[in-house]
Order: C-alpha cells, then structure tokens, then sequence
C-alpha cells in the first residue's frame, strides 16, 4: 500500500522535531548570518545553503526499511516544467511538475521562488530493502533550494505526522493547511495542544507565524517573516535584518502565534476639510500568547512591499482584544517601511488579540466618513451630534460609543447613515465593525471650551435608504467585568418595549434565549469568557458585551 500527501509549510530545528522521536535523517541546510554571500536562499527568516550539502549528507545514510516517512521544506528555482528529474528516495520520485509514490503520480503547480512543504509516506515498498540507501537516485540539484528534510523508517501516526508539520509549518512561516482540497489543519505544539486551530481561526488562514522557545523540540524563534511580497517580520523585543537569529531572552514553554488574512484594498485617500475619520486601511492580524513569561517587553513590527501606501497620511496601529482593551499605537516610517512595537504589559496569556491599521490622517473618501454636526456651546443642553456614512457593501455594522468615563453604548447598524444627538461635552470613541473585522474609527472631543455641563444623555438615528430607528436605549450589565459564577445583573433603560433576548458565547453559540419584557433581569456565567447580549426591542436591537473571568 502506497500514500502520499502534499501541502504548504514552515520553520524550525531540535533533537527530536516536535517531540517525535527517532528520525532516522534530519537535515538543517540553514546557515548563519556571517555566510549570507554562500545563502541561495531566504526561507521566512532562515538563509539556506547549497543544495548540494543535502545530497552529501544522504550519502552517509542506510535502511532496509518498507515504511517510511519523509518531509521536505524545498523552494522552487525553476520558472517552467519540462519534467526534469530532482532525485529519487527509493519509491518517492521529485521532479519539476510532481511528487510520484510507487506506481501513483501527484502532479502540483510549483510557482518559482515560493517555498513548499512537501510530504510523502508509503508502506510496504522493496526499493529500501534492495538499494539499502536513502537516495537511490541524483538528479538535477539546481531545480529546487532545500531549506530542511526528515525522513523516519516507519508510517508515522496522524498526529506525529501534524506535529512534524506544524514544527516545519512555524519555523519557516508555511501553511500546514491544503488550501487546493480545503483540508484544514491545527498547527499543534511538541505537547501536542493546539496552537492553530483550523475551525475557531479558519479565517485568518493567510500565513501563521510563530515566535517562541520549545524546550521538547529544541525550537527557538525570537524572528520570523512572511515570504511573499507583502512583507512582515516579527521579533522579540527587536527587528534585525532576515536570516538573524540572535538569541534574545524567551522563556523555556512560551510560543506567540500570528495568523494573517488578506489585505483589503481601501483605495486611495484624498484630503478633505469637512470630513474627519480613520478609515482602515490594512487589517487581519489575530495573535494569541501561550506562557509567554514576564522576560520581554515588546514585539517588534516591520511591514515592508504591498503593505505600504504612498496615499495613507498618518497610519496608526489599533490594538484590541475580544473584550473591551483598545489600545492605539504609534508607527514610525524608517527607510521604505513601517514600523510599531506591540507592548507586552497588558497581554493576557491564552487570550485573542487583533491588529488593524488605520490612516488617522483627515480624509474624505473613505467607506466610512464620520462629521461633526454640532459642537457644543455654552448653554446647549441638547449636546453636539455626529453622523456617519457607510458603504452599503459594509452592513449590517455594529457601532460602540465609549465616553471618557468609560459610559459604553453598543448598537446594530443597518443603514447607510446614522447620526448621534445629545452628547455632552467630553472625549469620545467611536468604534465601527462588521462581521469582517475593523472598518473604522474615531476619537473627538466636544464642549473644549465650554464651562458648563450638561446632563442630555446620546440617542443614535439610522438615516439611511432602510428603516429608520430613534432610540436612546441604553443595555446597563454590572458587574462587568464579572467572574465566573456570580449573577450578572442587566438594566435595560429603553423608550421601547423589551421583546426577548440572547445571549451569545464568544464563538457565537446561542446559549441562552427568554422571551420577556421585564427590563431587568439576572443571569449566571459559570464558564470564563466573552459573551454577546442582543436584546429584541420593538423597533430594533440593542446588544452589549460582558466578560466573565
């Protein structure tokens, strides 16, 4: 019986890959910083050596073995097919146009300076048994740059296989997922815990990288970079050229995992005197730190290549987590890139981060434009007001006010246009989202040199093509946040009728649901998380986040 797999990878080296004992060949072809001239090649954060040094070490290797296993993590060097043989492993044939398995020929689409796992396992095969040598056959070496490669004298298991991959998949900034036949995978860590998960971060499938100290695995990550042209590194505490591994102080256990999305392409901006707002122009980042230690004090940021736009006047970075931490950070263009640190003081372990950046600039032709109506003024006990603008494409949205005394209002939007009345002087957040991620926000100030104050409390107008909602509907949950086990109390302070509620886990279950007009109501969290309230009102929905520590 023959089988084969194949798929998309990346980086890392040790005394047992993985933890997976007993590899019969492992191969590292990665080289230091100080030969770069003698480098083919860069693979994530790793420079690569001759290939030939992969043909010279098999030399030395035997097996009699009908099982085997073996991994490679290759870079193409060929920009066309003609069906050129790279080397034979017993059963296992590479050429320019596949992988063949025995009798059984998987063709792939190898695209020219884009690194690739590939994957082969077979049982009961004689080619071992007679040649006694793992390569039983040279051929053109100039074909592909070969960065590592392990092969074990057995079938291994599925999960010893996933843990393999993942070590690869991280180390050199590869996707263990099969894109081409939607066969989605968990990077999984030497202990065999998930450190991917392919159906909760399914959507941040882009690339997935990895920082980090695996004692088991003998990994160790203090950098790492995509490797297409939109370019990103990674480092602990501080970004060095590619291919430098200098060994900053991470704690034995800690890993740091990023997964990426496309980009989405916001057009250009242009200035404008009466609008104001931080349309997003880069977003998608989710990263998440298992054990990370106390050791650190930042991660280090570069963007480089597509990333970068001459049309984007201030970018700033907006930090953010599943619950109520927003932080915004600061980015500095040095030499053709952009750079932010990502401070470490206020990351929770095991809990979701998302990065976005947004232009802070003033625009006008953005997605989502937000405009000062009325500042107030001595007197106005009505307040000032704000409307918004939003592309159709963008809706449903979910807009979350914040004043500067921590007062948070969190309502659906559904129409093209809203405006906020009746707000008091004071300094403002004004989030926006949808089910894709950050669309935009934006931080103002009213009443700067006004004295006196003003007890009107905001209502928010959808002014749109679709039906029009006014309400000054304020959802009041304490305490939150709250810890597990304790009664939750919730306050609905509504001009409108109560018709039911929800409540919604963080993965977006349905957990608890009541019909009832009782405006005020108890509820118990007994499990840690963040949790969605919707409330159904008469003429629309109001719905609010809490955690449960």
């Amino acid at each position: 019986m023959l089988l084969f797999s194949l798929g998309l990878f990346a980086p890392v080296s040790a005394q047992s890959p993985a933890g997976v004992p007993n590899p019969t060949f492992w191969f590292q072809n990665t080289t230091s910083p100080t030969s770069m001239t003698q480098g083919v090649s860069i693979v994530g954060n790793h420079i690569v050596d001759s290939t030939d040094r992969f043909f010279d070490a098999l030399e030395d290797y035997r097996t009699e073995s009908s099982d085997g296993t073996w991994f490679w993590v290759v870079t193409p060097k060929f920009s066309s097919s003609n069906g050129t043989e790279f080397a034979r492993f017993g059963d296992v044939i590479i050429n320019d146009y596949g992988v063949q398995v025995g009798g059984s020929w998987f063709g792939y689409a190898f695209s020219q300076s884009s690194p690739i796992l590939l994957q082969a396992h077979y049982g009961g095969s004689n080619a071992h048994k007679v040649h006694q040598r793992l390569l039983t056959r040279k051929g053109d070496s100039s074909l592909f740059d070969v960065a590592e490669a392990l092969y074990f004298d057995r079938i291994l298991t599925e999960f010893d296989r996933r843990r393999v991959e993942s070590y690869l998949g991280l180390k050199y900034s590869l996707n263990v997922t099969i894109k081409a036949t939607g066969a989605w995978k968990d990077y999984l860590a030497a202990e065999g815990d998930s450190l991917w998960d392919s159906q909760a971060d399914k959507y941040y499938n882009q690339e997935v990288l990895g920082l980090g100290h695996d004692t088991i695995s003998n990994w160790y990550q203090v950098q790492t970079a995509t490797n297409d042209s939109n370019k990103i590194v990674v480092a602990v505490d501080t970004v060095t050229y590619l291919g430098h591994q200098a060994r900053s102080a991470v704690a034995p256990g800690s890993k740091a995992v990023f997964s990426l999305r496309s980009k989405r392409n916001w057009g250009s901006q242009s200035l404008c005197d009466s609008h104001t707002g931080s349309p997003v122009i880069w977003e998608g980042w989710k990263f998440r730190v298992t054990d990370w230690g106390t050791v650190n004090s930042q991660f280090a940021v570069q963007l480089d290549g597509n990333l970068l736009s001459t049309s984007v006047m201030n970018p700033i970075v907006v930090l953010s987590s599943d619950g109520t931490y927003v932080e915004y950070l600061p980015v500095s263009q040095i030499g053709g890139s952009y750079r932010f640190n990502i401070p470490l003081d206020s990351i929770k372990n095991e809990e979701n981060y998302y990065i976005a950046m947004v232009d802070s600039g003033v625009v006008c032709s953005s997605h989502v434009i937000f405009q000062t109506v009325d500042e107030i003024t001595c007197g106005n006990a009505n307040g000032g007001s704000i409307t918004a603008f939003i592309s159709n494409d963008l809706l449903p949205a979910q807009l979350i006010l914040r004043n500067d005394e921590g007062v948070e209002q969190v309502q659906m939007i559904s129409t093209s246009g809203f405006e906020i009345t009746g707000l008091m002087k004071g300094d403002y957040d004004l989030h926006l989202s949808n089910a894709s991620g950050l669309l935009a926000l934006s931080s103002f100030e009213l009443g700067k040199e006004c004295t006196c104050t003003s007890n009107s409390e905001w209502s928010i107008k959808e002014t749109g093509d679709n039906i029009g909602v006014v309400t000054s509907n304020v959802l009041k949950v304490y305490p939150n946040p709250a810890k597990a086990g304790t009664m939750v109390h919730f306050e609905l302070d509504a001009g409108e009728r109560l018709l039911q509620y929800f409540i919604y886990s963080g993965d977006g279950r349905l957990i608890a649901q009541k019909e009832s007009s009782d405006p005020n109501w108890n509820y118990r969290f007994l499990v840690s998380g963040t949790y969605s309230v919707q409330c159904e009102l008469e003429n629309g929905t109001l719905s609010t986040q809490i955690i449960i520590q």
